[in-house]
């Protein structure tokens, strides 16, 4: 929540920076984890976001809207092969 806030109000790197430090010290958090790639997806930085969307998709793969935001995000990245692959399993 209060990252959305944060980055609602135009200080989206402060957003970042706050939730890259809650990851930091809650690593199995699926919901940080998860805020952590939005804020991520926020600031343009894609490839990042799917890195930890993919690390959060071995936990829970049968979780479709992870999945939509992993293929979107491959698709964006020019990996149609890889968004294909999800996309079928």
């Amino acid at each position: 929540v209060m990252a959305g806030i944060l980055s609602s109000e135009g200080f989206e790197l402060a957003a970042l920076r706050w939730i890259e430090d809650i990851h930091a010290r809650y690593p199995e958090s699926t919901m940080a984890a998860r805020e952590h790639a939005r804020q991520l997806d926020t600031i343009g930085r894609k490839a990042a976001a799917l890195e930890i969307r993919n690390a959060l998709a071995q936990k829970r793969p049968t979780d479709r809207e992870l999945a939509e935001l992993r293929i979107s995000a491959m698709l964006e990245l020019d990996r149609s092969q890889e968004a294909l692959t999800t996309a079928q399993n």
